[in-house]
C-alpha cells in the first residue's frame, strides 16, 4: 500500500495538497483520477511513498483517507512545465492546481504519448531574443528559424494569444512543410485536439507546432526554438480565475526549458523594453524601431472638417473629403480598401438633448450602443448584452429628445452605402462575424471582390494575411476615452500594424491629431514612443516599474465598504487606495482596493499568503488589464 500526495486540478478549490491510499507505486509528474467533493478530479503526483514510511503523519491527519484506484495512469509532463506552473502561481498568489487547470487541455489527460519523447534532448543556456518588425518581416524571420531547426533536427513552437493568429501564421509558415506542421487551439473539439497532439508526438521528423497558450504543454522533448507572437496583445490575459497573463508562463517555460526564446511584436511591450534597458542576458535582433512602408500617410484633423463644413452650412459627414476621394479611387482602380473603425454599431453613445443623460444598461450601467436591426434600430449593451428597443424617452426627464454621438462600423457602412449605390461594402466586426467561420467567410468574399470595401474594427484585422493597397481609419479617438494606462501602446501598434499593411495609400482621420501616440505612431517613430512612454509610466509608478494588485469586494453596498476598508487597514503599510467599480451591476455593488508594490519586491511571501488566504467571493487580481 502507498501514500500519495496529489495536487488537484482544479480552479475551484484553495486547497494544496490532498493525500490518498493507493495500492500500486506511481511516479511523481503522473495524472491520476481522484474522488473530490464527490465528483472525480485530475490530479497531479507529486509524492508517492510506502504508507509504513508514513505512519506518523497518517495517524495525525486527522481524518480518514479515500483510497483511489489507479486507472490509465499517465506520466506525459516533464519538470519544466510543472516549474514553470509553481512559479506562475507564486507571481499571481494563487495554487498550483488552478495554473495547471489552465496550461494543460483537458484532451491531453487522454492522450497517449511516449515518455521516451518528452525528456529534452539537449542541454543548453537559456537565451532570449526580441524581434520588433511588421508583420511580413517576422514571418520571414520565422521561416529561416524554422529552416535552420529542422536542419538541426529540432522542432519548434510558436505560441500565439488567439485562433486568428494560429490560422494566420499556418497560411505563411506551413508552406512546403505541411505534413509537418501542426496547429492547436481552443476551437478544435477534445478528439481533434487530442489526435493533433499524439499525431505531432509521434512525428520523427522534427516538427512546427503552433498553437494558442495552452497548448505549449506538448510533451515533445526536441522543442528547442519557442517563439512568442505578439507578445504585447491583450489576449494572452486569461479571462477566467485564476486570472494570469499566458505570456509570463510561456517565457518562465522557456527559462526554465533552457531553450532558445523570442519575443516578437510590431510594437514590443514596456515590459519587454524595461528588459532591454536593464541590460539582462537578451539578444536584440532586427529591432526594426521604425519601420518602412511604401503607402503615402495622410492625416486628417476632423475637427478642421467639421469646421469648414459650419462654414458653407453643410452636413457634417463620417468620411472626409480625402477619405472619399480613397474611395473613389480604390472603386475606379478595382482595388481593395480596408476601412476601420475602433466601435460597433451605429453609434457609442446616446444621451438627452434636453438634460444631458446617457442612456445606460439598466443593468451594469454601462452606456449602450446604438444598433441597426432588421426589426428596427435597438440598444445593445456590449458588457452584459442586455438589448431593448430603441423607441424610448429618457430616464431621467421623459423627453424623446435622444442624441448619438460618435462612430460605429454600421454608420459607416450606412453612408458608404446611401453615398456610393455600386460600391460593395463588408462588414466585419464581433457583431456581424459572431464565429471564426463567418468572419472568415467575410474576409474571403471581401478579397475575392474587386474594388471591394471591408468595414471592420480590430476583428477584422486578424484576419487580413496579406497587405492591402489601401487602408484608412475612419475613427480611433474613441480609445482615449478608455480609462486604461496601456492605451498609448495600444493605439500605436494598431497604427502601426495597419500603416505597414498598406502598399499605397494609409489615412486616418482623428480629432486629436497631435496627441503624441498619434503623430509618433503615423511617423513611425517607434523607439521615441517608448522612451517617453517609459518615462511617464517611471515617473508615475505604473508598470513595468510597479506590480498592481487590485482586490474586489462585492454586495450590499455597507457590507461592501466594511470589508474594503478591513482589508485596506490590514494592507496600510502598501499605502493602498479604495473606489468604487467604475461599472456597477444592478443590484450588487463592487468596491476595488488597489495597491502598487514595486517590481522587484512582488512576490513578497506575507503579502501573497495574506492575499491567498481572503474568502474565495473576493476577487484578486494581480496585473490587472485595468485597474479601475
Amino acid at each position: 500500500m502507498f501514500l500519495l500526495t496529489v495536487i488537484p486540478i482544479s480552479r475551484g478549490i484553495r486547497v494544496t495538497q490532498l493525500s490518498y491510499f493507493c495500492s500500486t507505486h506511481i511516479p511523481s509528474g503522473s495524472f491520476v483520477t481522484i474522488p473530490l467533493r464527490n465528483k472525480s478530479a485530475k490530479a497531479l503526483v507529486v509524492k508517492c511513498s510506502p504508507a509504513e514510511e508514513e505512519k506518523a503523519s497518517i495517524k495525525n491527519a486527522g481524518y480518514a483517507l479515500k483510497k483511489i484506484v489507479p486507472k490509465n495512469i499517465k506520466t506525459q509532463f516533464d519538470e519544466a512545465l510543472i516549474s514553470a506552473s509553481q512559479k506562475v502561481a507564486n507571481h499571481y498568489a494563487t495554487n498550483l492546481g488552478g495554473i495547471l487547470f489552465h496550461t494543460v487541455p483537458t484532451a491531453y489527460y487522454e492522450a497517449v504519448f511516449d515518455s521516451k519523447k518528452i525528456l529534452p534532448k539537449k542541454t543548453r543556456h537559456f537565451e532570449q531574443v526580441v524581434l520588433q518588425a511588421p508583420d511580413a518581416d517576422r514571418f520571414a524571420q520565422y521561416k529561416s528559424i524554422v529552416r535552420e531547426a529542422f536542419a538541426q533536427k529540432d522542432s519548434v513552437c510558436v505560441i500565439a494569444p488567439t485562433q486568428h493568429d494560429v490560422e494566420k501564421l499556418y497560411a505563411t509558415l506551413s508552406r512546403g512543410i505541411e505534413s509537418y506542421t501542426y496547429t492547436l487551439h481552443g476551437s478544435l473539439t477534445k478528439k481533434q485536439q487530442k489526435e493533433t497532439a499524439e499525431n505531432a508526438q509521434k512525428n520523427e521528423h522534427p516538427v512546427l507546432v503552433i498553437a494558442t497558450p495552452p497548448f505549449l504543454s506538448l510533451p515533445r522533448g526536441d522543442i528547442q526554438t519557442l517563439i512568442l507572437e505578439r507578445e504585447s496583445s491583450r489576449a494572452y490575459r486569461s479571462r477566467s480565475r485564476p486570472y494570469i497573463t499566458f505570456s509570463y508562463f510561456v517565457e518562465e517555460y522557456a527559462r526554465k526549458r533552457n531553450i532558445h526564446f523570442i519575443r516578437a511584436d510590431t510594437l514590443i511591450s514596456l515590459e519587454t523594453f524595461k528588459t532591454l534597458d536593464d541590460f539582462e542576458p537578451v539578444v536584440s535582433s532586427s529591432l526594426a524601431f521604425r519601420p518602412l512602408t511604401s503607402a503615402q500617410c495622410t492625416t486628417v484633423d476632423m475637427e478642421e472638417e467639421r469646421k469648414k463644413a459650419v462654414l458653407i452650412n453643410q452636413p457634417w459627414s463620417v468620411l472626409s473629403n480625402q477619405l472619399r476621394t480613397l474611395i473613389e479611387k480604390a472603386h475606379d482602380e478595382s482595388k481593395q480598401l480596408f476601412l476601420f473603425n475602433a466601435k460597433r454599431g451605429l453609434s457609442p453613445t446616446t444621451l438627452c438633448g434636453d438634460c444631458g443623460t446617457i442612456v445606460s444598461c439598466t443593468q451594469c450601467q454601462k452606456n449602450v450602443v446604438l444598433h441597426k436591426t432588421s426589426k428596427g434600430n435597438i440598444f445593445l449593451c456590449h458588457r452584459c448584452g442586455e438589448k431593448r428597443s430603441a423607441k424610448e424617452v429618457c430616464v431621467n426627464c421623459e423627453s424623446w429628445n435622444l442624441k448619438t454621438y460618435g462612430v460605429g462600423t454600421e454608420r459607416i457602412v450606412e453612408e458608404i452605402e446611401q453615398d456610393y449605390p455600386n460600391a460593395h461594402v463588408f462588414l466585419l466586426d464581433s457583431n456581424s462575424a459572431p464565429t471564426y467561420a463567418k468572419g472568415k467567410k467575410i474576409f474571403e468574399s471581401f478579397k475575392e471582390t474587386p474594388g471591394g470595401i471591408l468595414v471592420g474594427t480590430e476583428t477584422a484585422i486578424h484576419f487580413i494575411t496579406d497587405p492591402l493597397p489601401f487602408i484608412g481609419v475612419v475613427s480611433l479617438d474613441s480609445f482615449f476615452a478608455i480609462p486604461d494606462f496601456r492605451i498609448n501602446e495600444r493605439i500605436v501598434s494598431l497604427i502601426t500594424t495597419l500603416r505597414t499593411t498598406a502598399t499605397e495609400q494609409f489615412l486616418l482621420q482623428t480629432r486629436e491629431p497631435d496627441q503624441s501616440c498619434i503623430s509618433l505612431g503615423m511617423r513611425g517613430s517607434l523607439l521615441e514612443f517608448l522612451r517617453e512612454e517609459y518615462s511617464l509610466r517611471k515617473d508615475f509608478g505604473y508598470p513595468p516599474f510597479t506590480v498592481p494588485i487590485r482586490i474586489s469586494v462585492s454586495g450590499k453596498k455597507d457590507s461592501a465598504r466594511k470589508n474594503i476598508e478591513s482589508i485596506a487597514e490590514a494592507l496600510s503599510e502598501y499605502s493602498p487606495k479604495t473606489f468604487p467599480a467604475f461599472v456597477q451591476k444592478k443590484g450588487v455593488f463592487t468596491m476595488h482596493l488597489i495597491l502598487f508594490v514595486p517590481e522587484k519586491e512582488w512576490v513578497i511571501a506575507s503579502l501573497s499568503e495574506y492575499l491567498q488566504s481572503l474568502p474565495q467571493d473576493i476577487l484578486v487580481t494581480i496585473d490587472p488589464e485595468t485597474i479601475l
